[in-house]
């Protein structure tokens, strides 16, 4: 079911959205599996520019299913242009270096009073964007993990940290180098718009 355009645009906002839907990085899934969603336990910004920096004071951007690969590309140049390696961001290339790649959560339960409308992700994506300042509890986020959507605290048993990711190798002062970097079809990605409001596994 679709959201209808946004009111400065001519229709009204419908009522309590079944689902929204929120881009982010594998490497937030920990913070947003204990915390859940809410911008005073945010890690840094994820997509964009500092240009967007003015728009995200005390909020937490949604988005429309149809906005949803938008948001993924400008993620995905976010990682490319900023990460050396997205699959050992810090170097560490062990347990604790968490990859980064995107990945989508679905999210039910926020009524039309907790929405307020995103006219700079709206006229970006061309898709309704939104942002909310209410903390979203984890009970109310789910993962799509490729082929349902889960919940988020199942992250680290369900996403393969490998699948996102292609390698090569280079030569760097006589040494070969290998290196990773972002397949052009993410697995996490694909299929979320089109299941957006598939029934999710318990």
């Amino acid at each position: 079911m679709k959201y209808k355009i946004p009111e400065e645009r001519g229709i009204r906002l419908r009522a309590n959205p079944p689902y929204l839907f929120h881009v982010t990085s594998y490497h937030h899934l920990a913070n947003i599996a204990e915390h859940g969603l809410h911008y005073e336990k945010r890690q840094g910004r994820s997509i964009g520019t500092a240009a967007y920096d003015f728009n995200r004071k005390d909020s937490i951007f949604l988005t429309e299913a149809d906005g949803i690969g938008y948001w993924a590309e400008r993620l995905e140049a976010f990682i490319e242009h900023n990460v050396e390696d997205p699959k050992y961001p810090m170097g560490y290339e062990d347990e604790e270096d968490m990859p980064m790649f995107p990945v989508v959560l679905r999210i039910s339960g926020l009524k039309e009073d907790e929405l307020h409308i995103d006219d700079v992700g709206t006229r970006d994506a061309l898709a309704n964007a939104y942002k909310t300042s209410v903390r979203i509890e984890t009970i109310d986020i789910e993962l799509w993990d490729g082929e349902d959507w889960v919940p988020i605290e199942d992250y680290d048993e369900l996403i393969d940290t490998d699948a996102p990711f292609e390698s090569d190798s280079d030569t760097d002062d006589g040494e070969e180098v290998e290196y990773n970097f972002l397949k052009s079809e993410q697995p996490y990605i694909e299929g979320a718009e089109e299941n957006a409001d598939a029934e999710g596994i318990e």
